[in-house]
């Protein structure tokens, strides 16, 4: 009886493995350095190796394909979030001396969770879970889990909340803290 060595992670199907993570993040789809590339490709083996290690997949290159997808669009997520999260780029030195709208913008900004939690508790209960996840930066398959629903299902939640939140804002007057003309978006 032989024993299958190719899901050792010291064997050459691992190596392989590591090669065609390597090229599919390549490809001109993924806009990647080349150190998030490499990191990207860890990340993806590790999670290859330890979904094997309870049952072997059917089709392991297929699966490395969705991992590694899944990993730089979180990748892309991420940097987008702490993009629109930022009030300042590093191009826009602040004003030492901010004026009261943008001193109300910042507060405003940042008390957004704290807002969102008070609308949602008083209109929209079941959305809480939602924006403690998004605020917390949670994890939408955890959400999921908890509420016995699939990700999908969760995330389009979070739209339909998050919409009502962002039309509240509008209707309140805060248009303007919504980036509404001036290229931010909640």
């Amino acid at each position: 009886m032989s024993v299958d060595d190719s899901w050792d992670p010291k064997s050459p199907a691992w190596a392989e493995r590591l090669a065609f993570v390597r090229r599919v993040l390549s490809s001109s789809h993924y806009e990647l350095t080349r150190e998030d590339r490499e990191e990207l490709a860890q990340e993806a083996l590790v999670d290859l190796f330890e979904r094997s290690r309870s049952e072997r997949p059917r089709n392991p290159e297929g699966l490395l394909r969705t991992i590694a997808h899944r990993k730089a669009v979180d990748l892309f997520r991420e940097r987008k979030r702490w993009r629109l999260i930022l009030v300042d780029g590093p191009d826009d030195a602040p004003d030492p001396r901010p004026s009261a709208r943008d001193q109300l913008e910042r507060h405003l900004i940042e008390s957004l969770p704290a807002i969102a939690q008070s609308f949602f508790q008083s209109k929209h209960p079941d959305c809480l879970p939602h924006a403690r996840t998004y605020f917390d930066d949670g994890s939408w398959k955890e959400l999921a889990r908890d509420v016995d629903a699939r990700v999908n299902t969760v995330i389009q939640q979070w739209t339909r909340c998050r919409s009502a939140l962002v039309a509240h804002l509008r209707k309140c007057g805060f248009g303007w803290m919504l980036g509404e003309g001036r290229g931010r978006d909640l």
